[in-house]
């Protein structure tokens, strides 16, 4: 996919692992496709739990800028009939003592993929929800694209919705415009 691509750099890892529970999740890189893989074990926090995927933090002071770009496309090449979420934020929460992140607004996007199925899934900017751990946030400012921290793909139980073995192979997640979602998405010349 042509146009802006945020997987690329090192990430880390975040799950609930690190909140002491029992989700467990790893991502490989398999020729060119991350395998985004694992367990979403809900019953230790009472139906809550996460596992993701998140980019490097940046230095204080600089940000991801995509405000050139209209939209995130998210390119699966195999899905697995799970619900997903990705995620953007404009600021990072506090580091405590022991190394955690203390949680901050996000701003969500959800995609449900088919089983065994590529797929395309995309999403405005303007159509990001703030969230703040897990509940919508209604009194947040606007996402600000020109000053992102990090971003992030998440398998979530959204409170007791799913659990169990997930596995997601991504080819591409892209920063897009408007010119070339006309081109590019699902009934445009070139699309998936």
């Amino acid at each position: 996919m042509k146009g802006g691509h945020l997987i690329g750099r090192p990430s880390m890892i975040v799950s609930v692992a690190v909140c002491k529970s029992c989700s467990s999740m790893r991502i490989v890189n398999d020729g060119g496709v991350a395998i985004f893989s694992g367990n979403l074990d809900v019953k230790a926090l009472g139906g809550a739990g996460f596992a993701s995927q998140r980019s490097t933090l940046l230095p204080p002071g600089q940000f991801y800028d995509v405000s050139g770009y209209n939209a995130i496309a998210i390119h699966i090449l195999r899905g697995d009939g799970r619900e997903y979420a990705f995620n953007i934020k404009n600021i990072e929460g506090e580091r405590t003592p022991d190394g955690r992140v203390n949680s901050s607004i996000e701003y969500k996007t959800t995609f449900q993929t088919v089983k065994d199925q590529e797929g395309l899934y995309i999403t405005k900017f303007r159509d990001f929800k703030p969230y703040y751990r897990g509940r919508p946030a209604e009194d947040a400012k606007p996402l600000d694209t020109s000053k992102i921290t990090s971003f992030s793909i998440m398998c979530q139980s959204f409170f007791g919705k799913q659990e169990g073995y997930f596995e997601l192979s991504i080819l591409a997640i892209s920063a897009v415009t408007d010119a070339w979602l006309r081109d590019n998405a699902p009934g445009g010349p070139r699309g998936v």
